[in-house]
């Protein structure tokens, strides 16, 4: 689980390790506002875009091979991110970086589906969500750190930094320490080395009467409208995208009086200081999720509907997001002190990621049999195109 999850934390990071610096990109660059937004906004539209068709290719082919596949192909374009001269160029790259990494979040919940029982699910994507958080909560701090001191381009160092670390320790890793976790392909490998331990298995015959088939990129959305999903994904939409608002925000907010130790605007290295606090929060929050999530599957007993997961994981949402938005949308308009949006940005945060280990839990025990292509469905459409897109470009 270490190897397989701890990859979720290049999207995110390589997405928020510039952010602070959006607006010095802009000036420096000499091009317009949408442009620049776009460095950030075409990422993680491919992101989510892509996961449409990862997830169902790690149904279909295995983890394994998806990770390693994947993984080559964001060394190659993090590279060709870091020598791109032009706006389009970057741009581009950064689209073709975006569909690489998007294999990540709908492989490791695929192999989180695969390595955990039901009623301890949620308990381990709610441990898995850690890294995935721990990118934008390195990233605008390096980024805002880097960009104060050397200037935005230097934020690309730490991006090369990355994909070196992904080639040289990643790959290894996936070679020598990920086995195969897909519950055919290891029938059909066991099978292969010894066929009486193979047909000793008392859930051989229903492994084989599923063998895995690849299935059209629009199948995670089928999943999505699914009538025990659909009203579940639309407040996973409102959730993060009211959240990605906030956060792509704020470092406008902060950059502007009266707020600084002059009074007009902190500089790129406090703004992302000052991004940590959603990304604290959800550490903290994430794992009291997961097992929020398994506590209320407990309750209602292993034979209960696997929707009886989501309950008190939304109700705290519901309760917690209205709060959070509130004191962070009417502070930052009247410019109250900055502890006051910050506060609120936490309560964001926390209401998030109370709420993400639970979605997922539920949509990998309701459709087991698709549990990557579940999940690339929420990835995909509810929280990396939409609502990165609509708050990169408010």
């Amino acid at each position: 689980m270490q190897q397989t999850t701890g990859l979720a934390v290049r999207p995110r990071y390589s997405h928020t390790i510039y952010i602070p610096s959006l607006y010095t990109v802009r000036q420096d660059l000499y091009t317009s506002q949408a442009l620049a937004a776009a460095t950030v906004a075409i990422y993680m539209l491919v992101v989510g875009v892509c996961a449409l068709f990862w997830g169902p290719a790690s149904d279909r082919y295995g983890r394994r091979p998806i990770l390693l596949i994947s993984t080559l192909l964001a060394v190659a374009f993090t590279l060709a991110c870091y020598f791109a001269k032009t706006i389009g160029l970057l741009i581009l790259f950064r689209g073709l970086q975006g569909a690489a990494v998007a294999a990540y979040g709908s492989t490791a919940n695929g192999v989180l589906a695969d390595t955990w029982p039901p009623h301890l699910r949620g308990t381990a994507l709610g441990i898995s969500t850690i890294p995935l958080l721990i990118g934008p909560l390195l990233g605008p701090v390096l980024g805002g750190g880097l960009a104060q001191a050397f200037g935005w381009r230097s934020t690309f160092l730490a991006v090369v930094v990355m994909a070196v670390m992904a080639g040289g320790v990643i790959l290894p890793l996936i070679l020598l320490g990920v086995p195969e976790t897909h519950h055919y392909w290891n029938l059909a490998r066991l099978q292969r080395q010894d066929p009486a331990a193979a047909e000793g298995l008392k859930e051989a015959a229903a492994i084989r009467a599923r063998p895995p088939r690849f299935q059209a990129p629009w199948y995670p959305y089928q999943i999505l409208l699914d009538k025990y999903v659909i009203l579940h994904a639309t407040v996973t939409l409102v959730t993060f995208g009211s959240m990605f608002c906030s956060v792509t925000q704020l470092p406008v907010l902060l950059a502007q009086p009266p707020y600084g130790p002059t009074g007009h605007g902190m500089s790129p290295g406090t703004i992302g200081l000052a991004c940590l606090s959603a990304s604290a929060a959800g550490i903290i929050a994430a794992p009291i999720g997961g097992r929020i999530a398994d506590f209320s599957a407990a309750v209602h007993g292993r034979n209960a509907h696997p929707l009886q997961r989501l309950m008190y994981n939304n109700a705290l949402n519901l309760v917690l997001k209205p709060i959070g938005l509130l004191l962070y949308g009417w502070t930052a308009q009247y410019k109250l002190h900055v502890a006051l949006p910050l506060v609120g940005m936490f309560l964001i945060g926390v209401s998030n990621n109370v709420y993400l280990p639970g979605i997922f839990s539920y949509v990998t025990n309701y459709r087991p049999q698709a549990a990557a292509a579940a999940a690339a469905g929420i990835h995909s459409v509810i929280i990396n195109s939409v609502p990165n897109v609509v708050s990169t470009w408010s």
